[in-house]
């Protein structure tokens, strides 16, 4: 990965990042990688990543974070594999207000591409 562009939006406990992955493309358009992510007073807190397109149908954007989280949310530490793209995901959010949010991007055969939260 050459570079990464991003976009940040952060309301109160409740985020998402948008990743520009470098020379990825998927039907000429830029591949991306969104982060989010929710801080909820009570309850768990929750993580999601989506590796997409803006045109691709469930493409979470600031307006619908809260239902995608709801239906694609994590808590706790996972591993997501995209095996489209060639991609794994670990994740992991620790609990409380004061959350950590760990994000580490894995290529097939080339190991650990970037750390983009810790």
């Amino acid at each position: 990965m050459g570079f990464i562009r991003s976009k940040s939006t952060i309301e109160k406990a409740c985020g998402i990042v948008t990743y520009e992955i470098d020379d990825k493309r998927k039907n000429d358009l830029p591949l991306l990688l969104i982060v989010g992510w929710r801080i909820p007073i009570i309850g768990k807190n929750k993580w999601f990543v989506f590796i997409g397109c803006e045109t691709d149908p469930d493409f979470p954007d600031e307006s619908s974070i809260n239902k995608y989280l709801k239906e694609n949310g994590n808590k706790g530490s996972n591993t997501l594999e995209f095996e489209e793209h060639s991609m794994n995901i670990d994740g992991s959010i620790s609990d409380g207000n004061n959350a950590q949010l760990d994000i580490c991007i894995r290529s097939e055969g080339l190991g650990l591409l970037d750390r983009i939260f810790s």
